[in-house]
């Protein structure tokens, strides 16, 4: 039985290289939902591999191993794992009432890894539905037992 995954394709504009770049975050009711699911991006195309991370590739953190194995499945080179670098812009609730809350926050700011020139930070941009981000001519590909649920 496939897993089900969902998520929101995010545009990453890296402030060093000035390159954008597609990025898949998912997205869950639960931890459970997302837990252990990777999003790869190409170097070379407007793609994004997604995959079931290993247990050691989970462990190891950089996202190296997870990488090395992807490509060499795959008979490539240019996918590299987007990492998470920094959230910013997060309200902070304490002291405040719900709906005081609510008029506060904003969406987090998040800075990731490029994948691109791999040295720069890329910001997030736009969003789209993964059908939206098919459509404008991107390239979606699951790795194994994985069903993409809208």
């Amino acid at each position: 039985m496939a897993r089900k995954i969902e998520g929101t394709v995010v545009s990453l504009d890296c402030q060093d290289c000035g390159r954008i770049s597609p990025h898949l975050i998912f997205s869950g009711d639960t931890d459970m939902a997302t837990i252990g699911l990777a999003s790869l991006t190409s170097m070379a195309a407007n793609e994004i591999v997604v995959v079931e991370a290993e247990v050691s590739e989970l462990t190891e953190g950089t996202g190296n191993m997870l990488e090395a194995r992807v490509n060499k499945q795959l008979s490539r080179d240019d996918l590299r794992f987007v990492r998470l670098l920094q959230v910013s812009g997060t309200a902070e609730a304490e002291g405040l009432s719900f709906q005081e809350f609510r008029k506060a926050v904003r969406p987090p700011s998040r800075t990731y890894s490029c994948p691109k020139c791999g040295a720069g930070k890329a910001v997030s941009g736009n969003s789209v539905g993964p059908p939206e981000f098919l459509r404008d001519g991107g390239i979606l590909t699951l790795l194994g037992e994985l069903e993409l649920h809208n």
